[in-house]
């Protein structure tokens, strides 16, 4: 190696000597090129291509020029780079400011890029509220689910009788499926029979029944989710005996109000589930499939009094967004509050969700969720004081950052909430909500267009 070294070092001293007689020669051609190039810029943008005579002898010198300064840079280049390796310097001379640059375009010099979310949407109305049933009740609330191209909406007419309604992006009823129950009806849910028409699932609570708070998951086929034996569990036969289990729930008291939303997560169809427990809401995220299984421990987020709302819960492109109504006291106002987190991750900080303005100001409280095409989520909630409270939503990216303005979903003047909304993947939603009439009340839903 040092005979190589001492045999190269005559033509280093050669070639360093050369260099500025190189850069001499290029100086002819580079102001011939910038000479040049005005010519050539406008009197291309003058001649037509098909004149290809004059082209050809316009870009004689230019091309000559250009041949004499890639020649140059061809020798300038690997001389550079010898001389260089020859005085024992490396060829990437940091002090350089080819290698600063270099530096600085460098992910691994200034850390990757921030992951950016994709694109965000907003949503807007696409209609005015619309009344689809006169008769509803408070205890069973309403239920919302995309059907292909359509929406189904689950209600309660009376404590004992459900109604499932098939409507277009327009409100348009298609189809009604009514059925009843011995007990109080504590939820309808909208469901796929067999042939892929429109079927009905009617939650109530029964004393004999080995699965306590049985509640529907409209997925198709439909599962059922409670509490036995200490154990959060899953059937996929209505009414049937328990399946599988999912965590072990000792303490905290009884469960009630469970919810789900279905997305796919790495690929893998899965399942957020959501409930309250007294004072506190847990959080869990389930594999789908045949044999569901949990995707890690469940999380469990403390009211800041001694009850909170019944939650709520989106899952869209492996994050899991939970929203409750809570506050610290009998005498404190309501307001919705956020938890979320990645999936296969901690749980973030609980925050506050502060309304947008432009609403009736007030209590905040039943917030719903639903999972937007392009990620991200709808969060709908009610505003307002006793007997006039408004119902708003507002997109929210993946982060849970607020993106564009509220919408009005009820009517002004009108005492409105329960909400739940469904979007479709052509950016088409439908919101359905209570909303009081003389003495009970009806359904109302209110058509919504995102990101179109």
């Amino acid at each position: 190696m040092h005979k190589a070294g001492d045999s190269l070092r005559p033509a280093a001293h050669a070639l360093r000597d050369a260099v500025p007689k190189i850069r001499e020669s290029l100086h002819p051609a580079a102001n011939a090129i910038r000479n040049a190039l005005p010519k050539i810029v406008t009197e291309s943008l003058r001649s037509p291509p098909s004149m290809a005579s004059l082209a050809s002898s316009r870009w004689v010198l230019p091309a000559s020029a250009v041949g004499g300064l890639l020649l140059g840079i061809g020798l300038a280049v690997p001389t550079g780079i010898l001389l260089r390796r020859s005085s024992g310097r490396p060829a990437a001379d940091p002090a350089s400011p080819v290698a600063s640059a270099g530096a600085m375009a460098s992910p691994s010099a200034l850390g990757a890029p921030p992951e950016r979310e994709g694109a965000l949407i907003s949503c807007k109305l696409a209609g005015p509220p619309r009344s689809l049933a006169t008769n509803a009740t408070v205890a069973a609330g309403v239920e919302a689910r995309v059907f292909g191209s359509e929406f189904a909406l689950g209600y309660a007419s009376s404590d004992t009788d459900g109604v499932v309604l098939r409507v277009d992006p327009s409100l348009t009823v298609l189809a009604t499926v009514a059925g009843t129950s011995k007990g109080p009806i504590r939820r309808v849910s909208p469901v796929t029979s067999i042939g892929g028409a429109i079927g009905i699932a009617i939650d109530a609570d029964r004393k004999s029944d080995v699965i306590r708070s049985r509640r529907t998951i409209s997925l198709d086929p439909p599962l059922q989710v409670g509490v036995s034996a200490s154990n959060l569990v899953w059937t996929q036969r209505v009414g049937g005996p328990v399946s599988g289990k999912l965590w072990p729930v000792e303490g905290r008291g009884e469960i009630d109000s469970i919810r789900s939303a279905a997305s796919e997560v790495a690929g893998e169809p899965s399942l957020a589930l959501v409930f309250r427990r007294k004072s506190a809401v847990g959080v869990g995220l389930v594999r789908g499939g045949d044999a569901p299984a949990p995707r890690g421990p469940l999380a469990y987020f403390d009211g800041l009094g001694p009850a909170v709302g019944s939650p709520a819960v989106g899952l869209n492109d492996g994050v899991v967004l939970a929203a409750w109504a809570d506050r610290a006291g009998a005498e404190a106002a309501w307001s919705v509050r956020l938890a979320r987190f990645n999936a296969g991750g901690p749980p973030e900080e609980t925050r506050t969700f502060a309304p947008p303005a432009g609403g009736t100001g007030g209590p905040a409280m039943s917030p719903a969720i639903a999972s937007l095409p392009q990620k991200g989520f709808l969060l709908i909630w009610s505003e307002g004081p006793p007997a006039g409270r408004r119902v708003r939503a507002v997109a929210l990216a993946g982060s849970g950052k607020t993106n564009g303005p509220a919408i009005d979903l009820s009517s002004a003047g009108a005492n409105a909430g329960q909400a739940q909304a469904a979007v479709a993947s052509s950016g088409k939603g439908v919101v359905a909500f209570l909303q009081s009439a003389g003495s009970g009340f009806e359904l109302v839903a209110t058509p919504i267009a995102c990101g179109m």
